[in-house]
């Protein structure tokens, strides 16, 4: 799920950890060239792969910021 607008992306991908708690398994997260300081402490995340709940939350919350701030959706 990506949103841009202008030069400005948010992204929720996927890739493997390197956390210590979830060290090399599978995780969504947000990417962004966004300030990190400025995100939402529900966006600074990393949900495990099977962790359904989460990722609904995670896509939650990059909705409504990008929502909030004006971008649009570019690819799900």
């Amino acid at each position: 799920m990506r949103f841009e607008k202008e030069n400005y992306f948010i992204e929720i991908t996927y890739g493997i950890s390197s956390d210590a708690d979830k060290l090399n398994k599978p995780v969504y997260f947000v990417e962004t060239n966004l300030s990190w300081d400025d995100l939402p402490v529900d966006m600074k995340v990393q949900i495990l792969k099977d962790d359904i709940e989460g990722l609904e939350k995670l896509k939650k919350a990059v909705k409504n910021l990008a929502s909030r701030e004006g971008f649009m959706l570019i690819s799900i």
